[in-house]
């Protein structure tokens, strides 16, 4: 390993050729001169940078101030600020395990969730941390109704900005008299069935004619006997 970093090095810090695209210069003094010309400066994530990054956005249903992630309970203090039922958008890490996620708060940076810890059947500290979490679900609902006014209504704000302007559409044709029955308006079952009704009935005239025929024809052979 030590060898091939050296042959490396070797090369970078060779100048080319002048009729190359570095001209004379080694590539360690054309990128040096490249950073110098553009400010480049280099950025590492760290581990926890890196997961946001790289990580995929997810819909989850809160319950009980924690959200499911791979049939584990992950827990944040912003779930605390949600309703039981609300979909909120997840962003996993595409590493695997990580142990945490964030919740993608709109306007918001993201806020971070941990997996909650398990305890064992019976074990106190699991109702402890349970409590807990039900007591600053309270807290959070009670700093929510600090912030509204019971005697402030939001409906006639939201009627002004709804739009009550008449619907775009053609005007309305006007029937009168007792056969204004349109077919097309029809349920496509109604109007298999009233076809079917109408061929019913063709098929007995025909029925009847035929016999008529018959009758007639076997009256006019035997008066010719």
């Amino acid at each position: 390993m030590t060898d091939i970093e050296a042959c490396v090095a070797i090369y970078n810090s060779r100048p080319q050729g002048t009729g190359s695209r570095l001209a004379g210069l080694s590539p360690k003094e054309a990128l040096e001169m490249k950073i110098a010309g553009t400010g480049y400066v280099a950025r590492v994530p760290s581990e926890e940078v890196f997961d946001l990054i790289f990580s995929r956005p997810e819909v989850r249903t809160v319950s009980q101030s924690s959200v499911q992630i791979d049939n584990r309970v992950d827990h944040g203090a912003c779930l605390h600020r949600a309703m039981p039922g609300e979909k909120v958008e997840m962003l996993l890490p595409l590493r695997k395990d990580r142990g945490h996620a964030w919740i993608n708060l709109p306007g918001r940076t993201p806020e971070r969730i941990e997996l909650a810890p398990t305890f064992a059947y019976g074990d106190r500290a699991g109702a402890r941390y349970q409590a807990g979490l039900e007591a600053a679900s309270n807290r959070a609902v009670r700093d929510l109704a600090r912030d509204m006014d019971p005697t402030v209504s939001t409906f006639e704000p939201q009627k002004r900005a709804a739009d009550m302007t008449p619907r775009k559409a053609p005007a309305p044709e006007f029937w009168t008299g007792p056969r204004v029955i349109d077919n097309t308006a029809l349920r496509r079952s109604d109007r298999r069935l009233a076809d079917d009704a109408v061929a019913g009935t063709q098929r007995t005239m025909l029925a009847m004619i035929e016999k008529v025929n018959a009758f007639n024809a076997r009256a006019a052979s035997g008066s010719n006997r």
